[in-house]
């Protein structure tokens, strides 16, 4: 009897093996693939970079940085095989969001209430808060933008969306 329960346990030893072996297996055939193909993969959806100039690089297009402040962060968002959306993160709160779209709000921030309506440099703004957070979202030239600050003072949301317009109209 021994030598059966012996067995199954080397057998299922096996299995468990071949089975790691075949994925690691697949995973070297789809890296080749992908290399083969061109095709920059997105396992995990956000993946920090280390420059404005890496973001285009992954995105394809130019990300807006504001003049005078600190990033602390560069964050390309994925989906699937493809870079589409770009994030920057400055020390003093600011989050600034760029994506090829019509979709217009891209904050990703859901149950906002709809603060105000203006227009700087003839772009339409919509101003939004929810909780602490005061943020905005337009569209320019076949882009959506939103940018937000962890605190309460439209002014100087305002100042940080005036700069970035300022740079993508240039």
């Amino acid at each position: 009897m021994k030598n059966k329960k012996i067995s199954k346990a080397k057998f299922f030893s096996c299995m468990v093996i071949l089975a790691c072996i075949s994925l690691i297996l697949l995973g070297i055939v789809t890296v080749k693939s992908n290399k083969k193909n061109n095709i920059v993969s997105f396992p995990n959806p956000l993946k920090e970079v280390s420059s404005a100039k890496e973001m285009k690089k992954l995105l394809g297009f130019e990300v807006p940085i504001i003049k005078g402040k600190d990033v602390i962060s560069y964050t390309v968002i994925g989906n699937g095989e493809k870079a589409i959306h770009g994030r920057v993160r400055y020390i003093d709160t600011t989050q600034m969001e760029i994506e090829k779209t019509k979709q217009c709000d891209i904050s990703g921030i859901y149950g906002g209430k709809k603060i105000k309506k203006e227009t700087i440099d003839g772009i339409e703004v919509e101003y939004m808060s929810y909780e602490k957070i005061t943020y905005a979202n337009w569209n320019y030239n076949g882009f959506s933008y939103s940018c937000s600050i962890d605190f309460d003072d439209i002014d100087y949301l305002r100042e940080n969306i005036e700069s970035i317009i300022s740079i993508i109209k240039e």
